[in-house]
């Protein structure tokens, strides 16, 4: 497990920041996070930590969103924009025009109060089926940083 630039993590206040940038590369026509699609990632947090991301889309045409969902495996049709937990979504998520805009960055900050496996999901429709949505977990162990998958 690596700790990127874009993932900061601090022990001593129990925090994460991740700093996802959509369509950072051109990539599965923009519909990326930190260029990385379908699983290709793995982001795992210690449980217990607040999480803060910040979502800044650089995709030249299209809104995108994220949140942690509980599915994993099924992205063919877009998960429900339920977030696992309370705050981890984006404003408007399913939104083409409400959503997190061309230029636009939106942060949001939640609790990772329980273990498990989850995603973090673009819910625009159609990009989940695509290939926008990383692997997100949540370690009972501690351990914070990010695979290759």
């Amino acid at each position: 497990m690596t700790v990127p630039d874009w993932y900061v993590v601090d022990n001593t206040a129990r925090t994460v920041r991740l700093n996802l940038i959509a369509g950072q590369t051109p990539d599965n026509n923009y519909w990326n996070y930190n260029g990385a699609t379908r699983g290709a990632l793995a982001i795992t947090v210690p449980e217990g930590y607040r999480v803060t991301i910040e979502l800044t889309n650089r995709d030249p045409n299209m809104a995108h969103s994220v949140g942690v969902s509980a599915e994993t495996s099924n992205f063919m049709v877009p998960p429900q924009p339920t977030p696992v937990f309370a705050g981890a979504i984006t404003q408007n998520p399913t939104s083409m025009i409400d959503g997190v805009m061309p230029g636009e960055t939106e942060t949001i900050e939640f609790v990772a109060e329980r273990a498990g496996n989850y995603s973090l999901v673009c819910y625009i429709p159609g990009h989940s089926a695509v290939g926008m949505w990383l692997y997100f977990n949540v370690s009972s162990g501690g351990e914070a940083g990010v695979q290759s998958r």
